[in-house]
């Protein structure tokens, strides 16, 4: 898993055989509203990890 870890945050996608491939997803900064007030608020870019499962039901 700390391999896979590392290639992931330097932009690798790792792809494992018979189980699924793993990558890094970039959102972009947008405009967001709060549900209680109605506010508009930014909402900064992040990076979250993904896994797409190579097995089909």
């Amino acid at each position: 898993m700390s391999t896979v870890t590392e290639e992931v945050k330097n932009d690798a996608e790792i792809r494992l055989i018979g189980f699924g491939t793993f990558k890094k997803n970039q959102r972009a900064a947008r405009k967001g509203r709060n549900p209680q007030t109605g506010e508009v608020i930014d909402i900064a870019a992040s990076e979250s990890l993904a896994f797409k499962s190579s097995v089909k039901y």
